[in-house]
């Protein structure tokens, strides 16, 4: 399974289960070729925060 979340034109995926988040700005790449994970931590953390709370409340099994 593969989750995204998307701000704008900022991409967060990752697949399930416990594998770490990756982080992309679609509007200078269209495609996910540049993972900015590491130089954005805290919007990763805070990204991925979202969308643990929007499947919690979809009670989608993570």
């Amino acid at each position: 399974m593969r989750e995204v979340g998307r701000s704008g034109g900022i991409k967060e995926a990752g697949c399930l289960p416990g594998s770490p988040w990756e982080f992309y700005d679609m509007t200078a790449v269209r495609v996910e070729k540049n993972n900015l994970e590491a130089q954005h931590s805290e919007v990763v953390k805070n990204m991925a925060a979202k969308w643990m709370d929007w499947a919690g409340r979809c009670n989608l099994r993570v």
